[in-house]
């Protein structure tokens, strides 16, 4: 509990019985106090209020925690087991801008998408950096790690404007203290966001996964009406069951939205690791207007495969089962579950079970969204730094 509580800078020490006194006495007056102690025992007991309520062998602990789950228990497990769309459901769309870049030679679209830079923005409680590095390399960019602090002092080595794709990433910025993502997106409301405003008003593409997600909708880079990057409209609030919650879930995207991060994908299995996540317009009027405009590109999917309000499937209760949304030009996407976290099809959770009944690929299904969003960079990219002109329209 101590160690994935959603606060920044907690920690569990062992010490010896003799040294335990000392041990206090140095910390008294911080939040420091003895949660339990080794027994040379290798057993697991918890107790509440004078009475034994946990004792579990450490060795069965890591053979449940190892071991696949049997088939009476996938239900337990809240991987949503509903059977995925067709093949014919998820062919991507034709005739845009991306389908005919994909249609150039392979050289020459490993050339361009090489050339898309992304600025992934680390440090002060983010996580989730080098996972969603990752996803944007395999989709062929070429991503950057860069700590916030040497954006905002000028020690970046590059200028915000050389980048052509934004990467919000998950984690506890500032430990979530005073709302998820609200210090953070304060740094850049104060010291960066004139440029990162004209960063998106010249074609530049965004992603916001979790953290990244509630710091995109504090700042009000979504939902982004009328070109307007600067009002926020919405919140991420506590999850309806308060407390952190990670599991895997179903989500289902919307074929009429214009977000590019997400064209052709019917669906997607992913993990959900929050603890503030329901997505809550300031108003009906706004709420309407994101339906209308098919910027609720991503959903939460039951084990009937309908969006659903439903916990646990739902994991925080958002109302529309909203899992992910995009401004209306499509270019700037902010979800809650994670793609960085199934790049590789041995990353999912039933990954042993469904080897049994057919090949499973290398490739998991979260790097699909990495992929669009750099083709739909390298697709509108004609040479030099700088971001694109792109621009995305409804289908």
């Amino acid at each position: 509990v101590a160690l994935f509580s959603e606060s920044c800078g907690r920690f569990v020490v062992t010490t010896s019985e003799e040294d335990v006194e000392a041990f206090e006495a140095r910390f008294r007056g911080l939040a420091c106090r003895r949660v339990g102690r080794v027994t040379s025992e290798p057993r697991l007991l918890a107790r509440l209020g004078g009475r034994l309520r946990l004792d579990l062998p450490v060795a069965g602990m890591k053979e449940a925690f190892r071991r696949t789950l049997s088939p009476g228990e996938v239900r337990s497990s809240h991987v949503v087991s509903a059977p995925p769309p067709s093949a014919e459901a998820r062919r991507p769309a034709t005739g845009g801008p991306v389908e005919r870049f994909r249609a150039l030679p392979e050289d020459e679209k490993r050339e361009r998408r090489a050339a898309v830079r992304v600025l992934v923005l680390t440090g002060l409680g983010l996580n989730c950096e080098a996972e969603t590095a990752e996803g944007f390399r395999l989709a062929g960019a070429s991503p950057e790690r860069v700590h916030l602090l040497d954006v905002l002092d000028g020690r970046a080595p590059r200028d915000l404007a050389e980048y052509q794709i934004l990467a919000l990433v998950g984690g506890f910025a500032f430990g979530d203290h005073m709302g998820a993502g609200s210090v953070f997106a304060n740094k850049i409301r104060w010291r960066l966001y004139d440029r990162l405003v004209e960063f998106l008003e010249r074609g530049g593409l965004a992603l916001g996964i979790c953290n990244g997600f509630q710091t995109m909708v504090r700042l009000g880079m979504l939902p982004g009406f009328d070109g307007d990057y600067r009002t926020p409209r919405a919140a991420l609030a506590p999850n309806d069951r308060v407390g952190y919650r990670n599991a895997w879930v179903r989500l289902a995207f919307d074929p009429r939205s214009p977000c590019v991060w997400t064209r052709g994908l019917a669906w997607m299995d992913a993990p959900a690791r929050h603890g503030e996540g329901k997505f809550l317009a300031a108003d009906p009027e706004t709420l309407a207007r994101l339906e209308e405009g098919g910027q609720i590109a991503a959903r939460y999917l039951g084990p009937e495969g309908a969006p659903t309000e439903e916990w646990p499937w739902n994991p925080n209760g958002s109302p529309g089962a909203v899992a992910g949304v995009c401004d209306p030009s499509g270019r700037l996407f902010g979800l809650m579950p994670h793609p960085d976290a199934f790049l590789y099809g041995f990353q999912h959770p039933m990954w042993p079970r469904r080897r049994l009944r057919s090949p499973v690929p290398d490739e998991g299904e979260g790097t699909a969204i990495f992929r669009n969003g750099v083709d739909a960079a390298a697709a509108e990219r004609r040479g030099g730094p700088g971001v694109s002109g792109l621009t995305a329209r409804r289908s």
